[in-house]
C-alpha cells in the first residue's frame, strides 16, 4: 500500500513538474507574440508616418507644378504679346 502511494506520489510530482514546463512555455510563446505585436504596431506607425510625409512631397510637388504651368502661360503670353508688336 505504501509503494502505491509513493508510486502515485511520483507521479503526481511528475504531472506538476510537466504542468509548470508547460505554463513556462505558454508565457514564453505569449511573450513571443507580444514581442511580435508590438514590433507590428511599431512597423505600422512607421508605414503612417512615411505615407503622410509622402503625401505631403506629393502636394508640395503638386503646387510647385501648378506654380510652373502658371508661369509657362504667362510666359507664352508674353512672347505672343512680343511677336506680335513687333
Amino acid at each position: 500500500m505504501r509503494a502505491k502511494v509513493e508510486q502515485q506520489q511520483r507521479e503526481l510530482k511528475a504531472m506538476e513538474a510537466e504542468l509548470q514546463e508547460s505554463e513556462v512555455k505558454t508565457q514564453t510563446e505569449a511573450a513571443a507574440l507580444n514581442k511580435a505585436q508590438a514590433q507590428l504596431a511599431n512597423e505600422r506607425a512607421v508605414l503612417v508616418a512615411e505615407k503622410a510625409t509622402l503625401e505631403q512631397e506629393a502636394a508640395a510637388l503638386i503646387q510647385r507644378t501648378r506654380q510652373f504651368e502658371a508661369r509657362q502661360g504667362q510666359f507664352k503670353q508674353q512672347m505672343q504679346e512680343l511677336l506680335a508688336s513687333a
